[in-house]
């Protein structure tokens, strides 16, 4: 279990609010700029020695800027 890669916890916070961003992007703007900002300032955190995964990072950082743009677009999810 020590030779797997293991995850940074600012990796899964940005995934997590990543999908909430894009989740509430396009009624709540504010949601997925924060996320953004927060993923481009802690994305130098995870550690290439310890083979920390950057694709938490990565992923969240994508979905923001998702719900960014289907803002921009006037899009709106139908959340049931």
């Amino acid at each position: 279990m020590d030779e797997l890669p293991s995850e940074n916890q600012f990796g899964i916070a940005t995934l997590l609010l990543g999908g909430v961003g894009f989740l509430f992007g396009p009624q709540l703007l504010f949601v997925p700029i924060m996320t953004l900002l927060f993923g481009v300032l802690t994305s130098g955190t995870y550690d290439r020695n310890k083979e920390q995964n950057p694709w938490t990072f990565n992923l969240g950082i994508m979905f923001s800027i998702i719900g960014i743009v289907l803002h921009q677009i006037g899009y709106t999810h139908i959340l049931m």
